[in-house]
């Protein structure tokens, strides 16, 4: 029985999951805040515009365990890592302090209660991108300082 490493135990399929789900969440988290803040941008940006923008956490994360081969330092890539999942959460608390003082546009959709839980449900599935984030912390504290 061959013995388990350190590399092979980092990628046994738990793991492999649990990251696939972190990285990808904030995909969906940003997807969710742009279907929220479509009516925010449309007067002043077209939504081709609005929505991209809203998804730039995510496509820095995937650009950056895209690739085999690194693209900075393993500290770097974590830094950039936290940021961009930093300021998805940012979007996601911004959101929800609009929703909560009101502030939300007059409503246009016919289901409006269906697409709003659906936009909350997508917007916070962006929480999951702290779940392997916590773990590797708590795994490589040293890359985290």
């Amino acid at each position: 029985m061959p013995e388990l490493t350190k590399n092979s135990a980092q990628r046994s399929p738990c793991r492999s999951i649990e990251f696939f789900i972190g990285q990808h969440s904030l995909f969906l988290a940003g997807l969710g805040q742009s279907f929220f803040y479509l009516h925010q941008f449309k007067p002043h940006l077209p939504v081709w515009v609005a929505t991209p923008l809203l998804l730039i956490p995510w496509a820095v994360v995937f650009i950056l365990f895209y690739h085999d081969r690194p693209l900075f330092s393993r500290r770097s890539i974590r830094r950039c890592w936290r940021f961009a999942a930093c300021i998805s959460a940012l979007f996601t608390v911004t959101a929800e302090a609009i929703w909560l003082s009101g502030n939300m546009p007059p409503p246009t959709a016919d289901h409006r209660i269906a697409a709003d839980v659906l936009v909350q449900v997508l917007m916070n599935l962006g929480w999951l991108s702290f779940v392997p984030m916590i773990r590797d912390c708590h795994n490589n504290p040293h890359l985290w300082k």
